[in-house]
């Protein structure tokens, strides 16, 4: 819910009786302050502080989740000091893990395949090195062996 800031009319000079009455003065205060505290982080282990957000309470979890269809957007480069999990993605440090096995329907691949993806099954790894056209194969395998 969208909320109005209630400006206070101080009038033009003071003491020329042209500003809002005392009682309706403090009614916009009061309607500002309940809106900050019903929208804002007041009231919750959140921290704001320059350009940082962060939890009050140690080892709490920090989720940001947009509304309906919405996306949360990284416009710039991000550091990541921890483990990155993205669905069945993890990155850490050296390593990339996936967590869901998948091999492609074939050399040519299926709709979505990208260049760059990269999947695995007990017998392959695989790398995708065009996007879906329909026609040209763009999955690329290795056979996963011993050492």
């Amino acid at each position: 819910m969208a909320y109005t800031r209630q400006v206070i009319n101080v009038g033009t000079t003071p003491d020329d009786g042209s500003g809002d009455y005392l009682r309706d003065a403090l009614v916009k205060v009061n309607t500002n302050f309940e809106n900050l505290w019903e929208r804002s982080p007041v009231d919750t282990n959140i921290d704001l502080s320059g350009n940082t957000i962060s939890t009050t309470v140690s080892n709490l979890n920090l989720i940001l989740d947009p509304n309906g269809s919405g996306t949360l957007s990284v416009t710039s480069d991000a550091t990541i000091n921890g483990v990155l999990t993205a669905n069945n993605l993890k990155a850490t440090g050296n390593r990339i893990h996936i967590d869901t096995a998948y091999t492609p329907t074939s050399a040519v691949g299926a709709a979505g395949d990208s260049k760059g993806d990269i999947a695995y099954d007990t017998n392959y790894i695989y790398l995708c090195t065009a996007n879906y056209d329909g026609i040209a194969s763009i999955w690329k395998r290795v056979a996963v062996s011993t050492w």
